[in-house]
């Protein structure tokens, strides 16, 4: 059963007042600093932003393609690299799977670059913003020069560089420093030219077998000391976690390494700095790996597994002994992130990439994956992260709209169709009493017969989950009745975990953005998925519960374009 409930227009528009925020969102502006507003009206020729510009226009006549999330200009993205904060400007890199970009073919044809038809092309993409929601694209920052790849790595910035370390296929770590304002101009860092690799490949060991791995690094500074840290794998046997032969990819387990050098240019490594923790399983591996700093004496290892995706542990780094000590654990539900340090707080800013199973756009060469909005985590009671938007969002919204005649009471297993509420790139605010409820269900993108619909839902699992109680619940994004289209595939909700504690309420805030969905909950839960209804009325949204409850307020808002 469903009925439907009225809404009220507010007839005034939000206007985003900087002042007004709190923590990260009150130091952004929404125009880059007067040196990179210089340095980007320099571009205004630029051969490959031109190219940008126009793949981007043919993208976006592909009816799923997003409003303010933002996404490589052509082809399908990689892995986000680098994200970093650079003389009050945003930077994030990425993978860029190039096909037509400019240079590219003259790169070819003067032995620079591998033939794209042998080794698919992969180079570092670039896109500066000014508060983590408008984001300019900018030429691609890093073309193999060693190496027949650029593959993931991660950003160091200092008071007067900032560092690039990625995997370079085939030859090892390279690292690579620029201090322009809009971090164009990228220098190799190394012993002679022409052998740049900083961190090579593993000597063998009295069995043949490397000692080390070295794959996508991430790099920090303590003192006068830096520090690399690659996360990969072992293969576990019944004598140990030992380095190879291939055991089969469902007998490996995730490993992390420790590398140190005084100068970037003599590295070694120090050991085995995380293997065997009680988190990840069997078939994981610690790609893409950040480890920065939490407060209160607390890092966050942030890793990415080719079995199950991204993942978050919250620990203890000893520095002495090189060794991280992980206390607590949760899933993401997306591909690999990048992260950041949050300037001027604790807390990091994290950006991970959404993949869109089967479904290929249109324009760009195809194109698939979205970046998410950037979120902050910061450390919570029980070493459970905060996790909130981080970007200034406020900024993209138009005209509120939100429910009259609250707080409504929510009648026992009856859908409530929340009418007034319709979009596809939308805001929503909700805060809901649970009541006895153990279950409560948000459908999006919901057309009026039901035929399509994306289900958002809350479900009390019963059992405590640690030994700091609280009620365990889950988060989960079920696509299942999301489009109609054959030949999209579909897959099982994604989920996660989270704890409520003292009978508190329930705040969502909901993101949808045409083909994705973005939900947090109580400043303690995110998911992201991608939905792709077409029907064109599948704009509507409605709510239920289980068992009672109150929907003690809602309101929504348009949002905006950043394209």
């Amino acid at each position: 059963m469903k009925r439907s409930i009225l809404t009220i227009a507010l007839a005034a528009a939000t206007v985003f007042n900087a002042s007004a925020q709190q923590g990260i969102n009150s130091m952004y502006s929404e125009r880059l600093t007067p040196p990179a507003t210089a340095e980007f009206q320099k571009l205004a020729d630029n051969p490959e932003l031109a190219f940008f510009k126009k793949t981007r226009a043919e993208m976006q006549k592909d009816p799923q393609y997003p409003k303010y999330h933002y996404l490589v200009p052509e082809h399908n993205s990689g892995d986000p690299n680098g994200l970093c904060y650079w003389q009050g400007n945003w930077h994030l890199f990425y993978q860029y799977r190039a096909l037509n970009t400019p240079g590219l073919k003259e790169r070819v044809e003067k032995g620079l670059m591998k033939d794209p038809t042998k080794v698919k092309p992969v180079l570092w993409g670039h896109a500066v913003s000014p508060d983590l929601v408008h984001w300019q694209d900018l030429p691609v920052a890093l073309w193999p020069k060693v190496g027949n790849q650029c593959f993931s790595g991660s950003a160091l910035v200092e008071d007067d560089r900032t560092l690039v370390i990625y995997h370079a296929t085939g030859a090892g770590n390279q690292i690579v420093e620029a201090n322009d304002p809009l971090l164009l101009d990228w220098k190799y860092i190394g012993k002679h030219p022409g052998q740049e690799v900083t961190i090579g490949f593993s000597p063998k060991d009295a069995n043949g077998y490397p000692t080390y791995k070295v794959w996508d690094p991430f790099m920090f500074k303590d003192g006068d000391m830096y520090y690399s840290v690659v996360g990969a794998f072992m293969y576990y046997s019944s004598s140990g976690n030992v380095m190879g032969p291939n055991l089969g990819d469902h007998l490996r387990r995730a490993t992390w390494w420790l590398f140190s050098s005084p100068d970037l240019i003599d590295w070694k490594c120090d050991g085995r700095m995380l293997e065997n923790d009680p988190f990840t399983e069997l078939g994981d591996d610690g790609s893409c790996t950040y480890l920065w700093p939490l407060g209160q004496d607390k890092h966050l290892l942030i890793f990415f597994s080719h079995r199950i995706g991204s993942q978050l542990m919250v620990g203890t780094f000893d520095k002495e002994k090189g060794k991280f000590i992980p206390t607590a654990h949760q899933y993401l539900n997306t591909g690999p992130a990048s992260a950041s340090p949050a300037p001027g707080q604790p807390g990091n800013v994290i950006v991970t990439d959404v993949k869109g199973g089967n479904y290929t756009g249109k324009g760009g060469g195809g194109w698939n994956g979205i970046f998410t909005l950037p979120r902050c985590c910061g450390l919570g009671e029980f070493d459970q992260l905060t996790i909130t938007p981080a970007g200034n969002t406020d900024s993209l919204r138009g005209e509120k709209t939100t429910i009259g005649g609250l707080p409504l009471t929510l009648r026992t297993g009856e859908e409530e169709v929340l009418k007034g509420i319709n979009g596809n790139a939308l805001e929503i605010s909700a805060e809901i009493d649970l009541g006895n409820s153990s279950l409560i269900e948000m459908n999006v993108l919901r057309s009026p017969d039901a035929r399509e619909y994306t289900s958002i839902r809350l479900v009390r699992d019963g059992e405590r989950y640690n030994r700091h109680g609280g009620q365990r619940w889950t988060l989960s994004i079920d696509t299942s009745h999301g489009w109609q289209k054959v030949g999209i595939g579909h897959k099982l909700p994604s989920r996660t975990e989270f704890l409520r504690f003292n009978d508190e309420p329930f705040r969502l805030r909901v993101f949808l953005d045409v083909s994705i969905i973005e939900v947090f909950v109580n400043d303690k839960a995110h998911l992201a998925e991608r939905s792709y209804p077409m029907l064109p009325n599948s704009t509507g949204v409605s709510i239920r519960s289980d068992s009672g409850g109150r929907l003690e307020q809602l309101q929504a808002w348009p949002m905006g374009t950043i394209y």
